[in-house]
């Protein structure tokens, strides 16, 4: 539909050209010239009959028309010289674009017979009418000098529309744009000066990762970009939590839990979070970085087997990786923080050593199914929930040799 409106103003556009070069040349042609001693005086009018014309001249701004009559069968004579020379109208109904310009412009009209013409006075364009295109952290806005009686177009083609006293700039923000405003015509007043105004394409979206493993938002910048959770419509600034710098908490996001999350218990939600950065008093917000965050898995249980120092997962491969880390007497189980191994075999593997610590009782193990991305849809999963098992190590007697 937009195609066909384009068309049609072009075409409209390009009717109007030829209709006024159509115009010029047959006046060129029938051009009658006369002694500038032959016009007499009359008082200036913008439309109707003057008293010393028996001619009746109509302007109609809306139409963009001139329309003659009252000549009976004579013909019409027209100067745009101040009757230095004159030329035949071989139509009474003249385009009106043909012959306003920026200044003031003054036609004569007169039949056949008569020696006073009719004075016609198209005005000047108004440039009353001012506009432009101001950003603030409320988003980008059109200021006008006026509000009533005013129309704007897309781009130097489109058709002219009416404008809303809630109109936005958003929908051109996304590429940027030029929108046109003027002041509207009437059928007595003609349409005020163009003015143009460029929009300003809003900043790409911020670069966002997410840490599958960690389960956190990376790339975020403290204090100048923002995010929230869908469906909501309120954003949130970020700000560097203490130890975690540039990364947003999933849990805290998606879970909307107060206080302290036990991460190896509770879940984490699935949801998507965009993150744009923040608008200033100079620049818009940026685009929005959509994150679709999968729902996580629970923990595994019946594939892992542990036996003493010994861990086995009996469906562990490439394609489908788990893997574990333990804790020592003392330590705290921090998920931004804790060194996990990889496991993609059924083989045994052992859990004598573990950093730079020897593994006794009293030591927990994690186990859980790492991230990993579906080769087949293109999915990456998030780590799932990992088991907690306490280990009992038990010393083995060295068997003496015989």
């Amino acid at each position: 539909m937009r195609g066909f409106w384009k068309k049609t103003m072009a075409a409209a556009a390009l009717t109007a050209a030829l209709v006024c070069m159509a115009q010029a040349e047959w006046q060129k042609e029938g051009a009658i010239v006369y002694a500038s001693s032959d016009v007499v005086s009359s008082s200036r009018a913008t439309g109707g009959s003057t008293a010393t014309s028996s001619l009746k001249v109509e302007v109609n701004y809306l139409n963009e028309t001139i329309t003659i009559s009252g000549n009976g069968s004579s013909s019409v004579y027209m100067s745009t010289n101040k009757g230095k020379t004159w030329e035949v109208l071989e139509s009474l109904t003249l385009e009106l674009s043909c012959y306003m310009k920026t200044s003031e412009t003054v036609l004569y009209f007169k039949k056949a017979g008569e020696n006073t013409p009719y004075i016609l006075t198209i005005p000047k364009e108004e440039k009353t009418l001012t506009a432009k295109y101001v950003v603030g952290k409320n988003g980008g806005a059109v200021q006008l000098s006026v509000t009533a009686g005013v129309e704007y177009r897309k781009g130097t083609n489109g058709d002219w529309r009416d404008y809303p006293s809630n109109f936005s700039t958003k929908p051109y923000e996304n590429t940027g744009y030029s929108l046109q405003f003027r002041t509207k015509a009437t059928q007595t007043k003609r349409a005020g000066k163009i003015v143009s105004v460029k929009i300003t394409k809003r900043p790409v979206a911020p670069s966002i990762t997410v840490d599958y493993s960690g389960l956190f938002l990376k790339g975020l910048k403290s204090g100048t970009m923002e995010y929230r959770v869908t469906p909501s419509t309120g954003w949130t600034t970020f700000t560097v939590p203490t130890g975690h710098a540039s990364l947003l908490d999933l849990y805290t996001v998606l879970n909307k839990v107060s206080g302290t999350i036990d991460k190896t218990v509770t879940p984490l939600s699935a949801g998507t979070v965009e993150v744009r950065t923040k608008a200033t008093d100079k620049k818009l917000a940026s685009a929005i970085r959509l994150v679709q965050i999968p729902a996580q898995q629970a923990a595994p249980a019946s594939t892992v087997k542990v036996t003493n120092t010994t861990l086995v997962i009996s469906d562990a491969s490439s394609k489908k990786p788990y893997e574990y880390t333990i804790l020592h007497k003392g330590e705290t189980f921090d998920i931004s923080k804790v060194t996990w191994k990889k496991v993609t075999t059924s083989k045994a593997v052992s859990l004598e050593k573990f950093g730079s610590a020897t593994t006794i009782t009293g030591d927990v193990l994690y186990v859980r199914l790492a991230s990993y991305k579906d080769t087949v849809k293109g999915e990456v999963s998030l780590a799932s929930l990992p088991l907690k098992m306490d280990l009992t190590i038990t010393a083995t007697t060295p068997t003496k040799a015989p």
